[in-house]
Order: C-alpha cells, then structure tokens, then sequence
C-alpha cells in the first residue's frame, strides 16, 4: 500500500482538520439546571427536576458531570420547602402534572415538585453515588424523615425509597446518623 494516496487517513496529518476539544469547555447544562430547580416558574422547577431525575440514572453523570455542581443542594432545599399544609391538601392529578396556577407561598413548594424532588434524591443517595456522605451529613435525612409522616402515600413512598437508598451500604457511621434521625419509635 502506498501511503501517499489521498484517500489514506495517515497520509497527513496537516489535510485532517482536529475537531475543536469539548473538554476544554465546561459543560453549560449543569448550571442552567442548578438555577432552574429553584426558577420562579412552577413548569421550570417541575422540569428541571424531572431531567435531574433522568440524568442522576446514569453512573456516568453522577460520577463526573454532577459531582461540582450545586444541584444536590438545591434538591434538598426544595425537599425542605414542601409546607405541612400542602400534605394535607386534596392530591393533585394521577399524572403528577403540575397545576400552573397553583398558589405558592415563599416557604411551600408545589407537591408535583416535592414528588420529582423525591424521585431524585432516591437516585442521589444510591450507594455508588459519590456525593451520597455529603447528602447525608447536610441534614437531608431530617427532611426526608418529615416526608415520611406524610398524610400522602406517594411522597411517603418516595422519601422511604431514599432513605433506604441511603443505608444501603452505608458506613457505620451513615447508619447511626440515619436511624438517630428515624428513630426507632417510627416503626412501631
């Protein structure tokens, strides 16, 4: 084979153009997302958590994309604002879509949204998260266990699931934290 013909890819180097590094770049979603779950808009929160949700199903994502972002954060601080009285109030849709004119007040937060929260952190507490000790110690437990006094079954169901997320294959130490913050009292 002649290496000088024009259609060999080793012929030269100067004739292929590189493509431009993507790795030089840092990644514009994960920023846009961390802003978004917190957005003023109802829809804007909904669906930046449900693409959160999405993206923390992949190792990959969590491993590298996620782990210099403020989205675990933010995530819980939505999971903190659901008010005791949204609980109690009549359940939204089957669908889990949220009412757009629904009336929210600076500490509450829509139960579509507390749901999709959820639903995330049950991904973000999964043991081969690596920010999955940090979750842990920044209190989140505590409002995942005040999730589970819910009158609603769905968010109670959820905040369960990543509770048991959480001790699965848990330290020792993660283990205590966590039933201290249960209490063995809630399961009689």
């Amino acid at each position: 084979m002649d290496a000088s013909r024009e259609g060999d890819p080793s012929s030269s180097s100067s004739s292929r153009r590189k493509p431009p590094s993507v790795e030089a770049k840092e990644p514009f979603l994960f920023p846009l997302l961390a802003r978004s779950i917190l957005h003023p808009h109802l829809g804007v929160r909904f669906s930046s958590l449900q693409l959160v949700r999405a993206l923390t199903r992949s190792l990959a994502v969590l491993r590298t994309g996620l782990v210099d972002t403020e989205i675990p954060n933010k995530v819980i601080q939505v999971i903190g604002r659901f008010d005791k009285e949204a609980e109690t109030a009549e359940k939204a849709d089957d669908t889990n879509r949220p009412e757009m004119d629904a009336p929210e007040g600076e500490d509450t937060e829509h139960r579509a949204v507390v749901m999709a929260a959820l639903m995330s952190m049950c991904n973000l507490l999964n043991d081969y998260a690596p920010f999955r000790e940090e979750i842990v110690k920044s209190g989140a437990i505590k409002h995942l266990v005040q999730h589970t006094r819910s009158r609603d079954d769905d968010i109670r169901l959820n905040a369960l699931w990543a509770i048991r997320n959480a001790l699965c294959n848990a330290k020792h130490s993660e283990i205590v934290e966590i039933m201290d913050s249960l209490g063995w009292d809630h399961f009689v």
